[in-house]
């Protein structure tokens, strides 16, 4: 059976990463459909979200 090498700190980075992932596609389509229906007034709603939630 095969050992899986990674650290706690790699491991936990790469779960981190999964999950920002995953909770960008979460956000991106609800904003991106508001987005597209608004116009160019969307970005109030992307902003935000891309610089707090998602960093």
């Amino acid at each position: 059976m095969k050992k899986n090498n990674l650290s706690v700190r790699e491991s936990t980075k790469n779960f981190l990463q999964s999950r920002r992932l995953r909770l960008s596609f979460l956000y991106a389509v609800p904003i991106g459909m508001l987005g597209g229906l608004i116009g160019l007034g969307g970005a109030e709603f992307r902003l935000p979200v891309l610089a707090g939630i998602l960093g």
